[in-house]
């Protein structure tokens, strides 16, 4: 039975799928350190908000500028790792670009790596034994080489009667007493 167009929209609207995101935010550092953490604390409650979790923060790192963005030259790197629906993403860069502490983002959607197992089969040689029987193999007389190889013997099979073995067991228990 096939979905129509509506009820697809309808089951993709009650569970959205949730992509993992790395986002790069760089913070003016005119602010003090408390300032800082406050704005990160403000950003992570608005993911939050909107239905992501927040995997990893990396704090706040100082960094010079190579060039001057909104007249400043100096500025704090922060990393987070987040999951969030899709949908989501365009309410976060909106509040983001709204905030005039935040000079620049951008955002990294993280790709997990699928990993596929193989099944290895081994081939096992058979155990061999050492014997007086040797084969030489060489290709040249700077190469030779002396292998010994085991050529397992054949088991005869004698079948003997009852009384026989009989006879053979009261032999072994007299010769021990």
């Amino acid at each position: 039975m096939k979905k129509s167009t509506e009820e697809k929209i309808n089951t993709q609207d009650e569970k959205p799928m949730a992509v993992t995101y790395e986002i790069a935010i760089i913070l003016e550092t005119a602010k003090d350190e408390p300032a800082i953490e406050e704005i990160i604390s403000e950003i992570k409650k608005q993911i939050t908000d909107l239905g992501g979790e927040i995997n990893e923060v990396k704090s706040a790192i100082h960094k010079i500028l190579a060039y001057p963005i909104k007249h400043q030259d100096s500025a704090s790197y922060v990393f987070l790792k987040i999951r969030i629906p899709g949908a989501a993403i365009l309410d976060i860069q909106k509040y983001l670009k709204e905030r005039n502490q935040v000079l620049r983002f951008l955002f990294i959607k993280l790709k997990i790596a699928k990993i596929k197992i193989k099944k290895i089969k081994i081939k096992t040689a058979k155990p061999q034994t050492i014997t007086d029987q040797t084969e030489k193999t060489a290709k040249g007389p700077k190469n030779l080489i002396e292998t010994t190889i085991v050529k397992p013997k054949p088991i005869k099979e004698t079948k003997v009667s009852i009384e026989e073995l009989d006879k053979k067991l009261d032999q072994i228990l007299d010769a021990e007493i």
